[in-house]
């Protein structure tokens, strides 16, 4: 099972905003088996909303968890 998300990755700056797609690639192979797309990317469902909107938000996101 994953242990590391995109979003907890992103938030150490261990990748970059644009490595969300990588991630939601593999969800759609079945890496995310059992979990829906929000928890796979470590995404809270209202964070995942506003993501959709506008995926330029992950900056803001990330600094309103830390």
């Amino acid at each position: 099972m994953q242990t590391k998300t995109f979003f907890s990755e992103y938030c150490q700056d261990h990748l970059r905003a644009e490595q969300v797609d990588d991630f939601i690639d593999e969800w759609h192979l079945g890496d995310g088996e059992g979990l829906e797309l929000y928890e796979y990317l470590g995404m809270t469902w209202l964070e995942y909303g506003a993501f959709v909107m506008d995926a330029s938000i992950l900056p803001t996101l990330r600094e309103a968890r830390l």
